[in-house]
């Protein structure tokens, strides 16, 4: 009787361990490969973000993969936001470089109290341990596109700036309740980023020359706007807009029953 007793005890502790463990949600890993000069051949006559080259892949670009060096690279898809995160900041000798040399435009026609001079550093290459951002990538299907909106930020000499690219005048981008943003963009719409997947695992996502509310192209190439530190307790100010184009590969490295496309569970 009491072998029976334990024999039921352990099949209900069975039972329980296994509901736990389908009820457990895990963020798929990915490993990133970062186009190298995205906007040209040399960094200092061209303009963007681009690998370290410690890892290369073999089409030269620069290999990034979540859990290698402390590195933190995965689909965020069980807070439900799908979004694509990448974050150098624990990672044990990996950067990102920036090259923000080429100035396009300024918003202080349009508000000047929340713009700011750009740094004095910008015309040099700056390596850092970077964040980024990149919204709802996880949403799509096979084949499908979508245009969305990438965030990020690095550090330079102990302070922290930020990146942004996106359109003010597409519907879908909204910022409230951070009303604050509304002006990083303008006079000028700015670069959007371009997410297209390519397969079950894999991924493509770059920035592309935004367009203005008439469907003009203001610039042939990917621009980004810079978030400066403003004085204390003032929030990020607009810190001007610069050429900044960015590429890379996506793959995924474990599927997930969460996937929004039915065949690549």
């Amino acid at each position: 009787m009491k072998l029976m007793k334990i024999a039921a005890i352990l099949a209900l502790f069975a039972l329980a361990a296994s509901a736990a463990g389908q009820n457990t949600c895990s963020d798929p890993p990915v490993r990133l490969t970062m186009a190298t000069y995205p906007g040209g051949t040399a960094p200092n006559l061209n303009y963007g973000v681009w690998g370290d080259g410690v890892v290369l892949a073999g089409d030269g670009g620069t290999v990034y993969q979540d859990g290698v060096s402390g590195l933190y690279a995965k689909f965020q898809v069980c807070n439900t936001s799908n979004d694509l995160i990448v974050n150098l900041g624990q990672a044990r000798g990996r950067n990102l470089w920036w090259n923000w040399g080429h100035n396009v435009g300024t918003c202080t026609t349009t508000d000047p109290a929340n713009c700011v001079a750009p740094p004095s550093w910008i015309a040099t290459p700056q390596k850092s341990q970077s964040f980024f951002q990149a919204n709802q990538v996880f949403s799509l299907v096979v084949g499908q596109t979508l245009t969305t909106w990438l965030t990020g930020n690095l550090t330079v000499s102990k302070t922290t700036y930020g990146s942004r690219w996106r359109n003010p005048n597409a519907d879908f981008y909204s910022d409230i309740p951070n009303p604050n943003l509304d002006i990083l963009n303008e006079p000028y719409p700015t670069a959007l980023i371009q997410a297209t997947r390519t397969s079950c695992t894999s991924y493509a996502v770059q920035a592309i020359p935004g367009t203005d509310a008439l469907g003009a192209t203001p610039w042939p190439f990917p621009v980004a706007t810079m978030l400066v530190p403003g004085a204390k307790n003032s929030g990020m100010k607009n810190g001007g807009q610069y050429e900044l184009p960015i590429s890379m590969k996506v793959e995924m490295l474990a599927r997930s029953p969460l996937d929004p496309d039915p065949a690549c569970r």
